[in-house]
């Protein structure tokens, strides 16, 4: 299987889970508040992630002995070594960007329900190469025509039938704001992700969020 293709499956079963998320964090709001959610959540996941890296540490370590490894985990070393200020920082931007759109997301979730939460913050994925054009970023026409389309199922879907623009509810209002900063929370990932380790580097942010939260 070529590594394209796990890439995609690997994006497939993460849309998937993310999905279902939306329930499990509705039916959590009628037992803890939003912070202590996103708190112990962002938490238990940068535990989860402690023996995926020590085991991705050590098969980085076993490739190199062999003899067309070794350069390659030199240079993984160099990279660990010289990017640890890089895994910080990049740990505190994206940890922080990830606090605010996971507890404007999660409050949002007290007063709508899971499937506007799942479909409304869904929007960050046509956000994204539009927020990127204060990047420099060339956006392909196609992406107009899917934010017009997205559009009109956000209008169709928030607005009670017969109402205007003021039937949105507060909640809709948050998880859209969630879905602008969950957007901008790629990019950051995306600017970082090139000069440290990605699984370390989400490790790190879960740790920041769940700090803040």
């Amino acid at each position: 299987m070529s590594l394209k293709m796990r890439s995609n499956i690997m994006l497939f079963i993460t849309a998937l889970i993310w999905g279902t998320a939306f329930v499990a964090q509705k039916s959590g709001m009628d037992y803890v508040e939003p912070f202590t959610f996103n708190g112990i959540r962002t938490l238990i996941g940068a535990v989860v992630l402690t023996p995926v890296i020590i085991v991705m540490d050590r098969q980085k370590k076993s490739s190199a002995a062999s003899p067309d490894g070794s350069s390659a985990y030199v240079e993984d070393e160099a990279r660990a070594n010289g990017g640890r200020k890089w895994l910080l920082l990049g740990g505190l931007c994206c940890g922080t960007v990830l606090f605010i759109g996971g507890s404007l997301q999660q409050v949002a979730l007290q007063t709508t329900s899971a499937g506007k939460a799942g479909f409304i913050t869904a929007l960050y994925i046509v956000l994204v190469p539009v927020l990127g054009l204060f990047m420099k970023k060339k956006v392909r026409p196609i992406v107009w025509f899917c934010v017009a389309a997205s559009a009109v199922g956000l209008f169709l879907l928030c607005v009670p039938k017969g109402e205007h623009l003021s039937g949105i509810g507060f909640g809709e209002v948050l998880l859209f704001i969630s879905s602008v900063w969950f957007a901008v929370h790629i990019l950051v990932i995306d600017y970082f992700v090139e000069k440290v380790d990605g699984v370390k580097l989400s490790q790190m942010q879960f740790i920041v969020c769940g700090i803040f939260s």
